[in-house]
């Protein structure tokens, strides 16, 4: 609203200038010409930052909603993309960063690559992360069962290469979760779309 009257206001200085630059000029008159000058020049930078500020808050980034999920929910969300970043043997820079910007998308709150690393370092070649998905499992929504799959596929193709590692390790913690192949097959379907 406030932008809104910034605008009317400038347009008005404009208008106003113009009308009164038309008729400082037909009698004559240079100091009120001066005047009318100054009106259109502050009515015009008046527009352009009630536009500017406008635009600003059009084209910044969309602040995410706040997660609905517990901290449960969160870790097991993280350790999922970890597992499957790691799946492979070597984490590239773009599964660091699918990380980093699925996570903030879906729960709202950033984290920095040296957390994802963090992360990553702990997620050691004994882990089982299908194994704490089927422990978890009965506390998890179906809505977030197939959340996990999608962030997983999500991370599996950030790097643009599907290695088997990968691949058998999406289909586990899609089973873990109780998912037949067939329902896998679709949710990847899906986030593929």
């Amino acid at each position: 609203m406030q932008l809104k009257i910034i605008a009317l206001v400038g347009a008005s200085l404009v208008l106003g200038g113009a009308v009164a630059l038309y008729f400082s000029y037909e009698a004559g008159n240079p100091a009120y010409a001066a005047g009318s000058w100054a009106a259109i020049i502050l009515g015009a930078m008046a527009m352009m930052m009630a536009v500017s500020r406008g635009l600003t808050g059009f084209l910044a980034p969309q602040k995410a909603t706040e997660s609905a999920y517990g901290q449960d929910e969160i870790r097991l969300l993280v350790q999922t993309m970890a597992a499957m970043a790691a799946a492979d043997g070597k984490i590239a820079g773009q599964e660091i960063e699918a990380i980093i910007n699925v996570h903030e998308r879906m729960l709202g709150l950033a984290i920095s690559s040296d957390e994802v690393s963090a992360i990553l370092s702990g997620i050691g070649p004994d882990f089982d992360i299908a194994g704490e998905l089927q422990r978890q499992r009965s506390r998890l929504s179906p809505q977030f069962q197939v959340l996990l799959v999608k962030c997983a596929w999500l991370i599996m193709m950030s790097d643009y290469v599907e290695h088997k590692r990968e691949t058998e390790t999406i289909y586990a913690i899609g089973q873990a979760l109780g998912f037949e192949t067939s329902d896998i097959d679709d949710m990847i379907a899906a986030a593929s779309a």
